[in-house]
């Protein structure tokens, strides 16, 4: 790709004091506040009393930065820190770009200015703009309207939870498979034109079923840029457009199936919508509801560690409201195949036809006496679900988008005109096979013994690595370090596909470690449990001692016999998951108890034997990294 410096992608020439702005002294990347944010794009500040006055730091980046300059950890590392990160891009589609801010944000926008901002849940929030307008006045109205968006907007950590119809049990939630973003696209123009797309990514799984529901909810701001007395005219829209659309593109053919859609269509030239429609969904949950509740203290992963399982699922409900009127327009929804793999939902709002038949309806000499606030600017809504196979592995992209065609009024004519402008379109881009949305939840397996290196399947043997850094662009394709807790208690490797495996005896190939991996069975030497912070092999000849640890020169070993440095550590007998002593995983002490879930009664003193036991090796221990949107962003 062409290198890409900021004042040729965008015909502007950057300031003096946006180069004083920046952190570093390139023109590719850097830090300014809030307040400054009109550096950007090249304008003095606007008016005084309009910027909100907020020390807030934006830290942005050109296309070229993240590309070929390597600063993507930084972007990852300012994002996380809860700033706003703005991406300034060229005109052209990149999908190694593309690609890039997935890795960050978890999706990726193609518009040449965009804002991320981190959610209070983890979800990204996103501000707009298509393309930079050329006028430096239109510019500085972009640049007040964009500071005021991104200083309302709620931020993580500052921002208190929003308030939801989810379960407050944060085990529950790790398992939940949903992604979740919200666009705002702005006109260029800065007329107050916009658009704002909320989508919501969600597998519906169950014993016979598994598909991933796309649900989606514009807000349109419709403004037209020629309006109202013009010459001897009055021009007023003659129709307002809008529309939310799903694109699904893979080698298969995929379609979106529309599920839903609102509001539907209506004759009425005085609209009053208010309505609402709840789409349910359901996922496997390892942990009975009472269970998941007495082991609230563990922490939301204890979740992550219990086996996949349809027989305790939970059930999850996303609620579209919808609310707007409008005067003078009908509405005429229709639902369409635009191009292929495409799904799309419209909406009109035409002039009432008392109006757009009368070429005096403005008077013989037009004025705008009989303009009503519809005629100058609709906000509009509308809602729409589909649903796609779960064994879809593309990418998805949400767009909302409209037009406005105009009507002129001359007193004895009238003609149609198109809009001199386009109304904004919002559009988001995420990936199907994102871990975020896997049907059993998918972890990284993070040792506790020195710097905590990850299990991964190295050409099948189970081994001991780096963990994969976030904070590069590619994590999210390193998939040979991605596990799942299947039903049957099998650790499944999204990069081989396969399962691990203990060897009973001998050693793995061209190594000296006892796990590997092999097509899934049913056989016991597959399979798992956790106790407390240990996973322990199932395999009947060495249950319940054997054990997942670290060995000498790291190696990942499993056979604990004739090595007395692994003690016996009893299982908790009320649940696997808890500590088996109160002040684990230091050495139990005379004071120490057998914990209980959370109200399950009074907790018993441990056995004499137990006491006499030392503290469990780091090496022994684990933790597991969850990849939910929640947790991981």
């Amino acid at each position: 790709m062409k290198p890409l410096l900021l004042a040729p992608a965008f015909g502007l020439a950057l300031s003096a004091c946006a180069i004083s702005a920046a952190a570093s002294a390139g023109t590719q990347h850097g830090t300014l506040a809030l307040t400054r944010l009109h550096v950007l794009l090249d304008v003095e500040p606007p008016a005084p009393n309009v910027v909100p006055q907020s020390d807030l730091p934006v830290a942005w980046f050109n296309d070229q930065a993240l590309l070929a300059d390597g600063r993507h950890g930084e972007a990852i590392a300012a994002y996380r820190r809860g700033w706003p990160v703005a991406v300034l891009r060229g005109a052209e589609t990149d999908p190694e770009l593309d690609n890039i801010l997935q890795g960050i944000f978890g999706l990726s926008s193609s518009a040449v200015l965009a804002i991320y901002i981190r959610g209070h849940g983890g979800e990204p929030q996103l501000h707009t703009v298509s393309e930079l307008p050329t006028s430096s006045v239109e510019r500085q109205r972009l640049a007040r309207t964009l500071a005021d968006a991104v200083a309302g907007t709620p931020r993580y950590p500052h921002s208190p939870p929003p308030s939801t119809r989810e379960s407050s049990d944060g085990a529950e939630l790790v398992a939940l498979p949903k992604l979740v973003f919200t666009e705002t696209q702005y006109a260029s123009s800065g007329n107050g034109a916009s658009v704002t797309v909320r989508g919501e990514v969600v597998r519906d799984s169950g014993r016979a079923h598994d598909v991933l529901l796309v649900s989606g909810k514009s807000t349109q701001n419709l403004k037209p840029h020629h309006n109202g007395k013009s010459g001897s005219q009055v021009i007023v829209p003659a129709a307002y457009r809008y529309f939310l659309r799903l694109f699904t593109p893979d080698n298969q053919g995929t379609l979106p199936k529309l599920s839903e859609s609102r509001p539907a269509s209506s004759p009425s030239t005085e609209l009053n919508i208010s309505e609402s429609h709840t789409t349910k969904t359901s996922y496997a949950f390892g942990l009975s509801a009472d269970v998941s509740k007495g082991l609230s203290k563990q922490g939301p992963t204890v979740g992550a560690k219990a086996a996949f399982s349809f027989d305790f699922s939970r059930a999850y409900e996303t609620t579209n409201a919808l609310s707007f009127t409008v005067r003078d327009y009908s509405i005429a929804a229709n639902a369409s195949q635009p191009v292929s793999q495409t799904a799309q939902v419209t909406w009109e709002l035409p002039l009432a036809p008392a109006i757009a038949s009368r070429d005096d309806y403005f008077g013989r000499t037009p004025d705008e006496g009989r303009m009503t606030p519809s005629m100058k600017q609709v906000t509009a809504e509308g809602s729409a679900v589909w649903s796609i196979p779960g064994t879809y592995s593309g990418t998805m992209s949400l767009s909302a988008g409209a037009e406005i065609a105009n009507i002129a009024y001359s007193g004895d004519s009238r003609e149609r005109l198109p809009d001199p402008r386009p109304q904004p379109t919002a559009s988001v881009t995420v990936r199907a096979d994102s871990p975020y949305l896997t049907r059993e939840v998918t972890v990284f397996i993070q040792s506790k013994a020195g710097n905590g290196g990850c299990l991964r399947d190295d050409n099948g043997t189970v081994a001991l690595g780096q963990c994969p850094d976030t904070t590069t662009p590619g994590w999210i394709d390193d998939l040979h370090a991605q596990w799942q807790l299947d039903s049957l208690g099998r650790y499944y490797n999204r990069g081989s596909r396969r399962c691990m495996q203990i060897l009973t005896s001998g050693q793995a190939p061209n190594s000296s470690g006892e796990i590997i991996t092999r097509p899934c069975s049913i056989n016991r030497d597959q399979r798992w449990e956790w106790q407390a912070d240990r996973i322990h092999a199932l395999h009947g000849d060495g249950y319940p001692e054997w054990r997942m640890f670290v060995g000498p020169g790291n190696i990942i070993g499993v056979r604990t016999s004739g090595k007395p440095e692994y003690q016996p550590i009893p299982a908790n007998p009320y649940h696997p998951l808890l500590s088996p002593w109160s002040s684990y995983p230091s050495a139990p002490g005379s004071r120490d108890f057998i914990p209980k879930l959370d109200g399950f009664g009074p907790n018993e003193p441990v056995a004499d034997e137990v006491k006499e036991l030392g503290p469990p090796l780091a090496g022994e221990r684990w933790e597991l990294v969850v990849l939910r949107q929640s947790l991981h962003r």
